[in-house]
């Protein structure tokens, strides 16, 4: 019995080893099968060179996969690559400071995929400078003059508020006689010799330097300075900002835009109100310095025809 029981233990153990062989260097096979899924995986390789409308290679220029995180950048010849990309539709962004973004959807391939794009520049970034200080809109660079045009992005940069504020950021730029001549929009509106000309809701400020006697008369012997004020447009929109400082200075403005009739008629409104208190002692009591401004304007555009514009 003993004998029996044991040839039988023998059979077991020797059944066993013979069910799942193990080779040297290899694995059991469910094990085995992944690997080998893993290593069969495709990948896509996307690469190209970037250029503008004069083929030029751009450097710096992003490109980006939407939705996947993965961004690059342009070498000096305009080249770049993206590796480890899966093989299917992809939409791909290039873009560039003053030149206009480009998206595009790309089918990847496995193995290599090149492509070349060409930017076009963006006329946000490089449309020409207006100038309306010689009656009429020109091109800067086509007006025999000085000319100086200052937008209210820029003048909120600099943080200039009024006439007085620019003198310390144009060359050549005083408010002293021989005065000068302030223009709203183009049309005379007195004297400027100094003193406080609050700047708000404007598109930008214009100075010409120089005598302008030709088309405003003695009264511009000393050059003119042009303030062009925010024209309504076809959207509603409006917007208001506060501030306060030393010297209990109180700010305040707005503004609100009005599509009255779709298309045909547009208004805006808007409107400034500053107060500070004085800073220098005077000797018969009371303080000097102080001020207190307030200021307001209603523009209207009317487009009764085609091609055909009416601002009030």
């Amino acid at each position: 019995m003993r004998t029996a029981l044991t040839i039988f233990l023998l059979f077991s153990i020797v059944a066993g080893l013979s069910g799942q062989p193990k080779k040297r260097g290899r694995v059991k096979r469910k094990y085995r099968d992944v690997e080998e899924i893993t290593e069969l995986m495709p990948e896509a390789v996307f690469r190209g060179r970037v250029r503008d409308i004069n083929r030029n290679p751009l450097c710096g220029v992003s490109v980006e996969i939407e939705g996947m995180k993965r961004k690059v950048h342009t070498n000096e010849e305009g080249l770049f690559i993206l590796t480890n990309l899966p093989p299917e539709m992809l939409r791909i962004k290039f873009s560039y400071t003053g030149f206009r973004t480009k998206t595009i959807d790309y089918h990847l391939q496995e193995g290599q995929n090149t492509h070349y794009v060409a930017l076009d520049l963006d006329p946000a970034h490089i449309g020409p400078l207006i100038s309306g200080t010689q009656k009429r809109e020109q091109h800067i660079q086509d007006i025999p003059a000085a000319v100086t045009s200052l937008s209210r992005v820029l003048a909120d940069m600099l943080n200039i508020s009024d006439i007085e504020d620019m003198a310390g950021y144009i060359p050549g730029f005083t408010t002293a006689p021989p005065s000068l001549l302030l223009l709203a929009d183009g049309i005379p509106a007195g004297y400027y010799s100094g003193g406080l000309f609050d700047l708000f809701d404007i598109e930008r400020i214009e100075l010409v330097k120089g005598s302008q006697s030709v088309l405003y008369g003695s009264s511009a012997a000393g050059g003119v300075i042009n303030v062009v004020a925010k024209k309504p447009e076809n959207d509603f929109k409006g917007s208001i900002t506060a501030g306060g400082g030393n010297f209990s200075y109180k700010e305040i403005e707005g503004n609100i835009n009005i599509p009255a009739i779709k298309e045909r008629l547009y208004i805006r409104t808007s409107g400034i109100y500053k107060v500070r208190d004085g800073f220098v002692e005077n000797s018969f009591g009371g303080t000097l310095g102080g001020k207190s401004a307030a200021g307001g304007r209603v523009s209207v555009e009317l487009l009764p025809f085609y091609n055909h514009k009416l601002n009030i």
